[in-house]
């Protein structure tokens, strides 16, 4: 995986020239506040007046979380390029799950419509934009070899998109404003009160997902659903932790999340292969999160630059597999699955980390 880390790390420092200063006008705000005013109520209820968008973001973020981030593209660009899991399928429950934290992170929760609004900016936007692009590749490719359109177009892809890969994104939007709606609902209740509901919600989905047979996208955007309560779970322990002491917190959150696990797999028997059992991969994903959390939090310059690549590398990675795939069949030549899982990856991240330094960043 050498070759993997170093141009991971080169695509890093190309994201980090052009983003070393980029930072949301309410971050700057919090910053300001916590900074210089830390501990002046009157202050802080002055600076959210100024801006109601910003929100009170008073834990640092977790380097651990932005590393295992970059660790589940790995393992979600795995399975999308050799049919196979690296990381025993974590990947997308925790891009899921961390995803649908970010709308319950706030100790105050901003505002429904700015909050939907920045969704829709974050999600929807480049969704709609890289379905039409790749949507008009698609098409080219089908008259050029006179397929019918309607052969590879269906209604279903107003759920997904134009590829199978796209249908993350509209679920994102849509779990991340339920996730918000949720933590707004919950705002008077306890901290301990809500874990334990979270847990109790997703342990009851995840024995539901794991019965159903429904067709695409469908069972996605079902498979989806269990990291709804588990992100408001991990968000609620970041604004308003139940004890003193965080690593109490995360503490239960981690046992508990191997007691939800334990009981979905005891009440209906293991799914084979391993790695496809929506129970085992939510159970792992969340047990890597919560013990991530309890570790010491060692920043670095290299995984904020990397995490900033990651959306763009989830939306490119298929097209840029596909370049290979076809430069492979004209050098006749076939690379490994590993050695192309490296080729992937790093040629989307290094794409990503160019295309970023141009106007395209708004939709990567």
């Amino acid at each position: 995986m050498r070759s993997l880390s170093a141009f991971a790390i080169a695509a890093a420092a190309l994201a980090g020239r052009s983003e070393t200063r980029s930072a949301t006008a309410s971050e700057g705000v919090i910053t300001v506040c916590d900074t210089k005013r830390r501990g002046s109520a009157h202050f802080l209820d002055n600076c959210l007046r100024r801006n109601r968008s910003a929100t009170i973001a008073i834990h640092e973020r977790l380097a651990i979380w932005d590393r295992l981030r970059f660790l589940a593209f790995l393992d979600v660009a795995s399975f999308h390029v050799t049919d196979r899991h690296v990381l025993s399928g974590f990947g997308l429950p925790t891009f899921l799950i961390l995803t649908f934290a970010l709308g319950a992170r706030h100790s105050l929760a901003p505002p429904t419509y700015e909050f939907v609004r920045a969704r829709v900016k974050r999600l929807i936007v480049p969704w709609v934009v890289w379905s039409a692009i790749l949507g008009l590749i698609t098409a080219f490719r089908a008259l050029r070899h006179h397929t019918p359109l309607d052969a590879v177009f269906n209604w279903h892809m107003l759920l997904y998109g134009t590829e199978l890969h796209l249908w993350f994104l509209p679920a994102a939007a849509v779990g991340s404003v339920l996730a918000h709606l949720l933590d707004r609902v919950t705002q008077s209740v306890r901290t301990l009160p809500v874990l334990g509901g979270c847990f109790v919600l997703s342990a009851a989905l995840l024995a539901i997902v794991r019965d159903l047979h429904l067709a695409y996208p469908f069972w996605k955007w079902m498979f989806a659903l269990p990291a709804v309560p588990l992100g408001l779970a991990l968000g609620r322990v970041l604004a308003r932790p139940a004890w003193h002491d965080p690593r109490a917190s995360w503490t239960v959150v981690l046992i508990s999340s191997f007691v939800m696990g334990a009981l979905v797999l005891l009440g209906r028997g293991l799914s084979t292969p391993f790695d496809s059992d929506p129970a085992v991969r939510y159970t792992l994903a969340m047990c890597l999160l919560a013990g991530g959390a309890l570790l010491p939090n060692v920043p670095d310059t290299w995984t904020p630059r990397l995490e900033r690549l990651l959306l763009g590398a989830y939306l490119l990675h298929k097209p840029i597999h596909d370049i290979i795939t076809r430069l492979e069949h004209a050098a006749r030549v076939r690379l490994s699955p590993s050695w192309i899982v490296v080729a992937v990856v790093s040629l989307t991240l290094v794409v990503v980390a160019v295309l970023r330094r141009t106007p395209a960043r708004v939709v990567l």
